[in-house]
């Protein structure tokens, strides 16, 4: 389970939670829908299409047409191809993000402007084949972040200063990236060049921008041993919590750091599939008046109200239902059972993403061993992708 370097592609099903896990951490507005059979997917989808009438959070005015994808990743290129960065940086930053609509809002988030500097640093360091860009990764992050928050006058100005330097000393004397950073930093070539060349032999001499990519993973005991005790050359570092809480669920909280820098949480809770089918069957049980849209609310809320990672923190919050299945199979069983358990069940679910944004996960098959793959690819996926948009404050003790 170490990280490999490059492309990833989906060959198994560790390889689809990766993905999950990547398109969680790029934006709030991703939900996902797991099921087993075509009746469960329509059950779902007429759950999801049943709930979004009455939420609040969605929109129902017609959305005006907007630019095709193709056209808005390509205007992001040309964007930071008009500030000097290389092209291949440049296509593959527009390749990630999408718009610039999507990378402002990533800058956005950053608690300053060193963490703005860094943040892209492993969107490049994941580029697989075209990691051959001549330059230091690093600085070329500092450079796209100095190109796309300036205004298109300065781009313009600063890519003809940069081209101008390497016309006259060439293309080996000074790391571009570096000289980029310096151009946009310094008012003339002169005073650009000769940061640079200071610059490069302060880095030749051990200075580095970020140090090892660290995620960081605490735990509660209820998940299991879904992580092997880290090694030194361990990409994650484990803290086992020594009970649970009883008035939340049960949690596994990841984040990312590296040195100065680290990310926000990605925060997983657990529930049973158990406890589902009993809130819900109660739920009937006890509000028999109420429509099954209201219900479904009332036992997403309060589903909600017991998830960990509700602070004022960015976090994003998945909840893992494990056993769903087995569980309403044995309900079906008992004398009770009401034929629309099922059907709330997705409704909670449907509630759950819309209205509390919470990303809802199944773990459909073997239990531990299931829970187990869905958190490590999780925790991959916070290696390769979660951006370090916060800067550590270090306290001096005296």
């Amino acid at each position: 389970m170490e990280p490999k370097i490059g492309r990833h592609t989906i060959e198994s099903d560790a390889d689809i939670f990766l993905f999950i896990g990547r398109a969680i951490l790029s934006t709030e507005r991703i939900k996902f829908l797991q099921t087993m059979d075509a009746r469960g997917t329509f059950r779902s989808i007429g759950a999801v299409g049943l709930m979004a009438q009455s939420s609040n959070n969605m929109n129902r005015d017609a959305p005006e047409k907007p630019p095709s994808a193709a056209t808005e990743q390509q205007a992001l290129s040309d964007l930071l191809i008009s500030g000097g960065i290389h092209w291949k940086l440049a296509k593959e930053i527009a390749f990630q993000f999408g718009s610039a609509s999507a990378l402002k809002a990533a800058f956005d988030e950053c608690s300053c402007g060193s963490a703005k500097e860094v943040m892209l640093i492993p969107i490049l360091n994941n580029m697989g084949e075209v990691s051959d860009c001549p330059g230091d990764l690093a600085q070329w992050s500092r450079a796209i972040s100095f190109a796309f928050r300036s205004s298109k006058d300065i781009r313009v100005a600063k890519r003809r200063t940069y081209q101008d330097i390497i016309a006259v000393v060439g293309n080996n004397t000074c790391d571009p990236a570096l000289l980029l950073c310096s151009v946009y930093t310094n008012e003339n070539a002169d005073a650009a060049l000769n940061e640079a060349m200071d610059r490069q032999l302060a880095l030749a001499g051990g200075v580095s921008v970020v140090g090892k990519r660290l995620v960081s993973v605490d735990i509660s005991p209820a998940f299991g041993p879904c992580f092997a005790e880290p090694k030194q050359a361990s990409f994650y570092s484990l803290c086992l919590a020594t009970n649970d809480n009883p008035w939340s669920l049960p949690s596994c909280q990841l984040s990312t750091s590296s040195r100065d820098f680290s990310s926000g949480k990605l925060t997983v809770s657990l529930i049973e599939g158990t406890r589902v089918v009993e809130d819900v069957s109660e739920s009937v049980e006890r509000d028999s008046n109420a429509s099954t849209v209201e219900m479904a609310k009332i036992v997403a809320a309060q589903i909600a109200s017991i998830c960990t990672g509700s602070s004022k923190e960015a976090n994003r919050r998945i909840l893992l239902v494990r056993g769903l299945g087995n569980a309403l199979g044995m309900a079906a069983k008992k004398a009770n059972y009401r034929e629309e358990t099922i059907v709330l069940c997705e409704m909670v679910f449907a509630a759950l993403m819309m209205d509390h944004n919470i990303v809802v996960l199944r773990a459909i098959r073997k239990k531990q061993e299931e829970t187990s793959m869905i958190l490590r690819q999780l925790a991959l996926a916070c290696y390769h992708f979660q951006l370090l948009q916060h800067e550590v404050v270090h306290s001096d003790l005296t």
